[in-house]
């Protein structure tokens, strides 16, 4: 009898002891052992994609990949893209989850914002479109992946969503600021030649930051470019460099360098911090 009683106690202890270590995996492991994602494009080869459209509530802008840069397409013309917009909107493509859909009902996916933008992107084989809703909380969309029902949650959408620039908009009259020495500022008025001291690199750190506002192909026939209120001039290296500034109207400039066919518009904040040097030099 006594045989029996220590048996029971025995199988109580080894069972409580289980259901204490079952607890103790319940509670403690998921931490670090987390639930898989499932990651459909987590696998995606960059050197296969053969164009990003984008379609910000029926505005597309088009990526298309050029010798290890993007391109963007605008109203049928191609600029230089801002690189970094570019490797946002991949990294949301390749980070995007499909864990827990909020809903399995295709009738519901106006109500989540779905179907009024898209990324869609084109590889070797195959289009893959992901359509971005509604925000759900900070920094995420709900999202829908091709003609499936399902709506997930998706993050990294929504600052690509917000952007409404994504051509590279800097001048890149500067390469190197350490071969650059003297810089002459012309003006109708005067001329200037800034020597190599701190002031003057600090002018040079600015070129080199340089930041339109727009980018035009040419100047319009009906606001020409006319002769230049400004200009900057430099070697830099074995190479002569020119910045022409022009007046475009009460608010802002046009800039045309001799690196490239661009037509820049800087604003009248811009233009006075080019001509302070000029103007110091003048009071």
């Amino acid at each position: 009898m006594k045989n029996k009683q220590q048996k029971r106690l025995l199988s109580l202890s080894i069972a409580t002891f289980a259901l204490i270590i079952l607890f103790a995996v319940i509670i403690y492991i998921p931490p670090f052992f987390p639930k898989s994602s499932s990651k459909p494009y987590s696998l995606l080869n960059i050197s296969q994609i053969k164009s990003i459209v984008l379609d910000q509530s029926g505005k597309k802008i088009q990526f298309i990949p050029d010798n290890g840069t993007w391109k963007v397409v605008q109203n049928n013309t191609t600029y230089d893209s801002n690189q970094e917009k570019v490797s946002s909107i991949i990294k949301a493509l390749t980070d995007v989850t499909k864990n827990n859909p909020v809903s399995t009902n295709k009738n519901n996916h106006s109500q989540f914002g779905i179907n009024s933008q898209y990324i869609e992107f084109e590889t070797n084989n195959q289009k893959n479109r992901i359509y971005i809703g509604d925000s759900q909380g900070i920094g995420n969309n709900y999202v829908r992946f091709n003609d499936e029902n399902n709506i997930y949650v998706g993050q990294g959408f929504s600052e690509v969503f917000s952007s409404t620039e994504f051509r590279n908009l800097k001048l890149n009259l500067v390469k190197d600021e350490k071969l650059v020495n003297n810089v002459k500022i012309t003006a109708p008025e005067s001329t200037i030649m800034l020597e190599k001291k701190d002031s003057t690199i600090s002018f040079i750190s600015t070129l080199q930051t340089l930041e339109g506002t727009d980018i035009l192909r040419s100047a319009p026939s009906d606001n020409p470019l006319g002769n230049p209120i400004l200009q900057i001039s430099f070697v830099e290296g074995v190479n002569t460099k020119t910045l022409d500034i022009y007046t475009k109207d009460e608010s802002s400039y046009y800039a045309k360098t001799n690196t490239g066919p661009n037509i820049y518009v800087l604003n009248t904040s811009t233009v006075d911090t080019l001509k302070k040097p000029l103007t110091d030099t003048i009071k």
